[in-house]
């Protein structure tokens, strides 16, 4: 395939060179005829053909990269092309390879369903027992195995060739043309697969349960797995009968076969002719590849318990789930080279007196030199302090006759704003309301032999720039909608909402410690803390945060941050009364929200003082919520004492001050 795109470019870059050479010959014999002149205009047009070669990046689907059949990255691609086209139709084909790389991060971490470990409880023997009427918990599959208990852990990437064919439709005759095609066509494909299994004494994590027996109050308990076997895997039917059946050590050394499937993609590209017969084009494509019969599951044996302060059950379970097969879609972005060869030549042919020859040709020159065309405009945004590029920035051209073109920078700092009129223009940037030092661009820049401009753009505001992302704890991904505030010694000084990916700005002065936190319907947020102190404005633009926000659920706790109280006392300092304020403003964007605030000490001291000062200091909190204009009926306070360590320091175990602190804490939980 490198040989072949070497070759290629080779015969592309010799074949401009020659039409190049040519050109400027037969204006040269032109130019210096001093006889009757017959000029010739040549016009290429219908049933042409072309070969090309181009290449690209499959973008990583969300669905695919998350279904555990598959757990398939992003990709590559590069291709031959061949085609024709006549006037507004055309046919095009592509032999190619491509490559979808599996990520293996997916698969290291192994959870387990505890849906079905619950439901296929081996219960014949009367000493294995289990709750019953369980009511929430094993929804969560917090249980799961890590890298280092695996025994094994294998995979290959999606890799295979393609024959693709289809029509087109072209719009445009000029330099810049565009095109749309719909191909289909068979692959030959390894489809790659993943395999990860071993034993394990006990699962990470734990899940708290709860149960209703007989109509009483809710029981909770807490779950753990052990001694347990498990393994997942996904791969093509073909080569899982191939592993399953090997009599190798290790069976994954059997080779993988190449199996015959179809696809089809849809592509939108524009296509820039360098010369009449050389091209560079651009686009997108959406793909759909149908692949073979494919086999995934995940099997775990091993046994369950579950225990409270009165109950302890445990029961053996073994339980397989089969994964769903789900074809590949994937976006991609390509670029190529064509040359272009045949069509319909149509000729013109105007005789001239020698006398006036001379004269229409320094016309038909100066007129070429007064010829403009539409440009391509390219700006840079540079922060003059630490010398990087901006994204983000927003670009405004405005012509001296009115003209305007908008656009942003992309990461890199860069923006490229296609077909631009001829004009003088100036060049104007801003990022969250503060303006860019400007640029101008000449009108006699757009006469010039070149079909790009460039502009640059400095940005010199002394503030720091917080890029935050708003993230869903539960699901890892990017919340949009977030209203996040910034707080600066305990005011609010600004406030925004976070984009469709979940990112949000803000800008800092120097020398300075800042809270953030996040308010959405149905979601909460503790603060997160941002500070330039320490940094160097001359080395450092952007402060990065990320965001952790909650999913607002019955039964689910949540620890309420600085919620602290002086030695011995339960009055709300004006430090707690900041978070609870927050804690106020999260009741008033959920209104049927109804929750239980806990108030939990350590082990240190009486176990009866504790569990009456925690009650205390949980309806203090409930009722400084009440004098800022939440109803009392949606909070209930509730005093824990020393009875829900969250660690084992107990009575008489000798601990850190760091430990005893962790058991000192404010929760809230969801109750309604």
């Amino acid at each position: 395939m490198k040989k072949l795109i070497t070759c290629l470019s080779i015969l592309f870059a010799t074949i401009a060179f020659s039409v190049q050479v040519q050109a400027q010959t037969t204006q040269s014999e032109s130019s210096s005829s001093k006889k009757t002149t017959t000029t010739e205009i040549i016009e290429t047009t219908d049933k042409q053909s072309y070969i090309g070669l181009s290449g690209g990046y499959l973008f990583k689907n969300k669905s695919i990269h998350d279904n555990p059949m598959w757990y398939l990255n992003d990709g590559q691609f590069g291709e031959l092309n061949l085609g024709m086209r006549n006037g507004l139709f055309g046919w095009s084909t592509a032999i190619g390879y491509l490559m979808l790389d599996r990520d293996r991060n997916q698969f290291e971490n192994i959870f387990v369903n505890t849906k079905l470990m619950f439901n296929n409880a081996d219960l014949d023997d009367r000493e294995y027992m289990q709750p019953e009427n369980i009511t929430s918990g094993l929804e969560d599959n917090l249980l799961y195995f890590g890298p280092e208990t695996h025994d094994f852990s294998v995979s290959k990437p999606f890799r295979g060739f393609y024959l693709i064919t289809g029509p087109n439709i072209w719009i445009g005759e000029g330099k810049l043309q565009f095109n749309a095609a719909l191909e289909g066509g068979i692959g030959y494909s390894q489809t790659g697969y993943y395999a990860v299994g071993g034993h394990a004494e006990s699962a990470l994590g734990e899940l708290e349960l709860e149960s209703i027996v007989d109509g009483a109050n809710p029981s909770a308990y807490e779950a753990s797995i052990y001694n347990t076997t498990y393994v997942q895997y996904g791969m093509s039917e073909k080569y899982f009968d191939k592993v399953s059946s090997s009599a190798e050590a290790n069976p994954f050394n059997e080779k993988e076969p190449y199996e015959v499937h179809w696809l089809a993609r849809l592509s939108i590209n524009a296509e820039y002719f360098l010369t009449p017969r050389i091209s560079l084009h651009g686009g997108a494509n959406l793909w759909y590849i149908a692949t073979p019969k494919m086999k995934g599951a995940q099997n775990v044996s091993g046994f369950a318990s579950y225990s409270n302060d009165f109950s302890y059950y445990t029961h053996a379970f073994e339980y397989e789930e089969e994964y769903e097969k789900k074809d590949l879609m994937h976006l991609s972005a390509n670029v190529g080279l064509k040359y272009w060869f045949g069509g319909t030549k149509h000729t013109k042919k105007v005789e001239v007196l020698e006398e006036e020859n001379q004269s229409k040709l320094e016309e038909l020159a100066e007129t070429e030199e007064k010829t403009v065309e539409n440009k391509k405009v390219i700006v840079t945004v540079i922060d003059e302090l630490t010398k990087t590029p901006m994204g983000e920035v927003d670009i405004v051209l405005i012509g001296e006759n009115g003209e305007e073109y908008k656009a942003q920078t992309k990461e890199n700092g860069t923006v490229t704003i296609n077909d631009v009129a001829a004009s003088a223009y100036q060049v104007n940037g801003s990022i969250y309301g503060v303006d860019t030092k400007s640029d101008s661009i000449d009108k006699n820049a757009f006469e010039e032999d070149t079909s790009t401009i460039y502009a640059t753009l400095h940005y010199n505001d002394p503030r720091f720039i917080l890029k935050g992302v708003a993230v869903n704890t539960d699901t890892g991904n990017p919340e949009k909608d977030v209203k996040v505030t910034l707080d600066k010694d305990n005011q609010s000084i600004s406030k925004t909402d976070t984009n469709s990916e979940g990112n949000f700005q803000f800008l800092l002065e120097s020398n300075s410690d800042y809270k953030v936190q996040g308010l959405k319907s149905g979601l909460y947020s503790n603060t997160e803390s941002a500070s330039t102190k320490g940094l160097n404005r001359s080395k450092t633009l952007y402060v990065k945060l990320q965001l952790g926000v909650n999913t607002v659920e019955l039964g689910k706790s949540f620890v309420l941050d600085n919620i602290l109280y002086d030695f011995d006392d339960d009055a709300i300092r004006p430090d707690a009364a900041i978070e609870l304020n927050r804690l106020a403003a999260f009741l008033e964007e959920n209104p049927d929200v109804r929750i239980e605030l806990s108030s939990h000490t350590d082990s240190r001291g009486n176990n009866n003082y504790n569990m009456a000062l925690s009650q205390r200091r949980a309806q203090s909190a409930v009722n400084y919520l009440i004098s800022v204009g939440i109803e009392r009926n949606r909070m209930i306070a509730q005093g824990y004492g020393e009875t829900r360590l969250l660690n084992n320091c107990a009575d008489g175990v000798d601990c850190s001050e760091e430990q005893h602190q962790e058991n000192r804490r404010t929760e809230v939980k969801i109750i309604e």
